[in-house]
């Protein structure tokens, strides 16, 4: 019995040490062979990628990482560069990455197989630029002179996944000099086929900001995270999104389309929300404003709807429509406890025809709302953003105590009165040459405003202007105060 046992003792010692060892042993295997075929691996891909692209590719270093990617083996190129042509002047510079990790699978680096199976890119930079002629740098440099199913037979590649960390990637539109700035923490790509389709999970977190002109846009630093299923049809070459929530800030939107690839990337793509509250346009707020709108509780019937459809590249733009809008709403300062209630609007923006700012128009008609003991309402109809076109009418008749108290500002401590404003404006503002706005102002400019009893304490202006009753009406060129 005491031999029987022994010995099965012995067995579960041997079965242990073999359990261990037989692991770190093929892991060991695998990294000798990574690390004996690491200069051919690299070297061939190297020579691959600037053989058979039009752009350049270089790197200063490579080594083993096994853990990097693991449980895939991986070799870490280092400072890679990519230029868009033969030149390797900086100017001509897409993209720098610090380290690119290309995983290889355990099991097939035994069998002598030896294929891409993942790739990891952190701290990368990439600067898309789009020509005046619609061409992308990029999609220039990674042109290939091989058919595309060659060029992966002879890279080895069988992508599984692809992760960045920390990739700063920018869009510059040399036509309108407007780019797009878009920050990664982090986004993993994972595919598997299904007979013709590509299937791909995406994960990210992102922020993005946008500038006009060498100046940041209202979309500055905003934080978005998605989290969706992609299917690439390799036969037709389009892509299809699952229904999907994006996470912008703190707010949440329903999204789903296509993209045609072969047709210029032809979008079909649509946003849409209903909400409780305000928090998906309060989420496309100015960053300045967010300590100041934290002071607020908000509620309402929120909805929103968009689209996006056309080609977007070689020069054309999409059609882009959407419609917005409000019920029984309100906003509550939690700190002074005033409350603008009543809160409801519609409103509306497109492009146009020509799909561009000359043809844009905005408009936000039947805005009301309900400030304590007065009312608000409005409309307000902008078109062509070149030379904007404004139609607006406004009528507001509230106390002035309210406002400096539901605002929280202390500059306005103190302040107390009543005012009234019927205004009706409608006047084209000529940017190029502002001159001929104010000559052209005409008789649909009216405005009547009627303010009594203004109080406040001010150290800034002088006694006398407290206490003030002020009665102004100014129609076109005339005013009478």
């Amino acid at each position: 019995m005491q031999i029987t046992f022994l010995r099965s003792k012995r067995f579960w010692k041997r079965f242990l040490l073999v359990s261990l060892f037989l692991p770190i042993a093929l892991f060991s295997i695998a990294i000798g062979i990574v690390y004996a075929k690491q200069d051919q691996i690299v070297q061939e891909m190297i020579k691959t990628v600037n053989e058979d692209f039009v752009g350049t590719i270089k790197l200063r270093d490579s080594h083993i990482a096994p853990f990097a990617n693991f449980p895939y083996i991986s070799v870490d190129l280092e400072d890679i560069e990519v230029f868009e042509g033969k030149s390797s002047k900086k100017k001509y510079r897409i993209a720098h990455i610090s380290d690119a990790y290309f995983g290889f699978d355990l099991f097939d680096m035994l069998g002598g197989k030896v294929e891409i199976k993942t790739i990891k890119l952190t701290k990368g930079d990439l600067r898309i630029i789009q020509h005046i002629d619609g061409s992308f740098n990029l999609s220039n440099a990674l042109a290939s002179k091989k058919p595309l199913k060659e060029v992966e037979d002879e890279m080895h590649m069988d992508l599984k996944s692809i992760k960045l960390e920390d990739f700063d990637i920018s869009k510059l539109n040399e036509a309108n000099n407007l780019i797009v700035d878009a920050y990664l923490y982090s986004a993993l790509s994972k595919f598997s086929t299904q007979e013709n389709h590509l299937l791909i999970a995406l994960d990210s977190r992102f922020e993005i900001s946008i500038i006009k002109d060498g100046d940041t846009t209202f979309i500055k630093h905003k934080h978005f995270s998605v989290d969706t299923e992609v299917n690439l049809n390799k036969q037709n070459q389009v892509i299809t999104f699952v229904p999907t929530e994006i996470q912008i800030e703190q707010a949440m939107l329903g999204f789903d389309g296509s993209i045609a690839l072969n047709n210029d990337m032809d979008l079909d793509l649509h946003f849409h929300g209903n909400k409780p509250d305000f928090n998906l346009f309060l989420a496309m707020a100015p960053e300045e404003l967010a300590p100041t709108l934290k002071k607020f509780d908000n509620k309402g019937k929120i909805f929103f709807e968009a689209s996006l459809k056309g080609s977007c590249i070689n020069g054309k733009q999409p059609a882009i429509n959407a419609r917005f809008g409000c019920e029984d709403g309100f906003f509550n300062n939690m700190e002074s406890g005033k409350r603008l209630e009543s809160i409801g609007f519609k409103g509306s923006f497109t492009n146009g025809i020509k799909r561009n700012t000359s043809t844009m128009r905005f408009e936000l008609e039947k805005f009301t709302a309900k400030p304590d003991a007065g009312l608000f309402s409005g409309k307000l109809i902008l078109e062509n953003f070149d030379s904007p076109d404004i139609d607006m009418n406004l009528k507001s008749d509230f106390n002035l105590d309210f406002l400096a108290k539901f605002i929280g500002s202390k500059e306005l401590l103190g302040l107390s009165g009543r005012v009234s404003l019927d205004m009706n404006f409608h006047d084209i503002i000529d940017i190029e040459h502002p001159e001929r706005s104010i000559e052209r102002l005409n008789e649909a400019y009216y405005t009547e405003l009627n303010i009594e009893n203004l109080q406040f304490n001010s150290a800034i202006l002088p006694a006398p202007l407290q206490n003030l009753d002020l009665k102004a009406t100014l129609k076109g060129h005339k005013a009478n105060i």
